[in-house]
């Protein structure tokens, strides 16, 4: 079997050559910024998706609090930089036990991405003026694609070829020299 890298887009994917390459290189000001505003985009869709459900089956959450944070969650803009006040209001609406019990419906229901939850788990520290994310926070990062990419990374003395179909549940790594075909089911990724 060959390695496989998990990659989630082309610049996801460019910077895991550069973490699990031969050499670490330390994030440069450009790829913090792109990777925090990822990271807060990627917690409020994944939260406006959990909302959503609740308001397409007409029912509301029971605690007026929770109802209020639902509210400024909504309107906030996919790319909003988030403030601690937003963190507030996530938090409040994951340990919601409602919020919870529902949560693996809305998931069949809805694409709700598999890094929700390490989103709103970690939101407090995704939120802190000096935040950098770490090795783990870019790999849970997730840009939505649509139509056919290719990045051909060279890791020497081998070549790969990565082919993003936009959400597409399964990674396959395939030896060209000897066709051998490896599913990797979305549940084995990290």
């Amino acid at each position: 079997p060959i390695p496989c890298v998990p990659w989630q887009s082309q610049t996801s994917g460019q910077y895991q050559r550069r973490v699990h390459g031969r050499q670490k290189q330390p994030l440069n000001d450009f790829e913090i910024g792109f990777f925090k505003t990822i990271l807060h985009g990627n917690t409020i869709e994944s939260m406006k998706l959990l909302m959503k459900w609740y308001d397409q089956t007409c029912q509301q959450l029971d605690d007026p609090v929770s109802q209020k944070a639902a509210s400024r969650i909504n309107k906030l803009a996919p790319d909003a930089v988030l403030t601690i006040d937003d963190a507030i209001d996530i938090d409040r609406l994951w340990s919601n036990k409602q919020v919870l019990a529902a949560f693996p419906g809305i998931c069949k229901r809805y694409y709700v991405p598999d890094s929700s939850p390490y989103y709103f788990d970690n939101i407090f520290r995704f939120v802190e003026g000096d935040f950098k994310p770490s090795e783990e926070d870019t790999t849970m990062a997730r840009i939505r694609t649509t139509g056919v990419r290719t990045k051909i990374l060279d890791w020497p003395p081998l070549e790969y070829e990565f082919v993003d179909v936009g959400l597409q549940m399964s990674l396959y790594c395939i030896q060209l020299d000897s066709r051998q075909k490896i599913p990797l089911s979305h549940h084995q990724r990290s």
